[in-house]
């Protein structure tokens, strides 16, 4: 054969393949799948910290685009407000900024339908509401109009909720059901006091409008309501908690054994 002199090292017969090689092959094998399972552990831990350890970065844009869709035409609202004052009286600039409410709440509504494919009934009557009294403003020149849009809009969702507690359907607790268990009295008494809370906002936005100028009127509409509301969700704590269902409750107080 021809292939086994260049096989033979040039040096002498020095040790022989059959005895070396499989020792050898065993060292240089032997850390193999040491390694290989190390490198596993690791791709692992890197895969459980890059999952569970970091924020998943889509559902925080996911966040920030349902923010911007839902509070967009109140910020476009103030912005072109406080723009259109430059060279505008307290009211066309309010008329001015309707204008851009309407055409910025039509953009968020097309922005939730391709984003989540659905828009939120409250959503859907809120611009309903923009479109009549805006629409009025602008065409009759007259910001009384879109100073009622809260009076109509909160007075609308406190009837609804008030509607549904008399029939025996309590709608907060189909908004909330998902994030707290409450008993049925609690569920009563929470759509009941946020029923009541929208008619007064809606009340006191009818007396505001009439006797606040429309720069203050407008920081009522946007921070002045974010605040009240707020403060109410707060004081309602108290009453939730005391209409925790039991097993939620022994739940939270409970630590787990295994």
């Amino acid at each position: 054969m021809m292939d086994s002199p260049e096989t033979t090292p040039p040096d002498g017969p020095g040790p022989r393949a059959g005895t070396e090689r499989p020792v050898v092959a065993s060292t240089e094998s032997g850390p193999g799948p040491e390694a290989g399972s190390d490198l596993g552990a690791g791709a692992d831990s890197v895969g459980a910290s890059g999952s569970g350890g970091t924020p998943d970065p889509d559902a925080a844009g996911v966040d920030g685009t349902k923010l911007a869709i839902e509070h967009g035409p109140l910020i476009a609202l103030v912005v072109a407000y406080a723009a259109g004052r430059i060279w505008l009286d307290d009211q066309q600039a309010l008329i001015w900024a309707t204008g851009v409410f309407m055409a910025a709440t039509a953009v968020s509504i097309v922005a939730s339908l391709r984003t989540t494919g659905r828009v939120a009934p409250m959503t859907l009557v809120t611009a309903a509401v923009v479109a009549v009294l805006g629409g009025l403003t602008v065409y009759l020149n007259d910001e009384t109009f879109i100073k009622r849009k809260p009076t109509l809009v909160f007075g609308v969702i406190g009837a609804v909720l008030l509607g549904g507690l008399a029939v025996g359907r309590p709608l907060v607790k189909q908004l909330l059901s998902q994030a707290v268990q409450l008993d049925e009295t609690g569920w009563r008494k929470l759509t009941l006091r946020w029923g009541l809370f929208f008619l007064g906002l809606g009340a006191l936005n009818e007396v505001l409008w009439r006797h606040m100028s429309t720069g203050a009127w407008l920081t009522f509409k946007t921070l002045g309501v974010l605040v009240l509301t707020g403060v109410f969700f707060l004081t309602q704590f108290p009453m939730i908690q005391r209409h925790l269902l039991e097993e939620e409750t022994d739940a939270a107080g409970e630590s787990p054994d295994r």
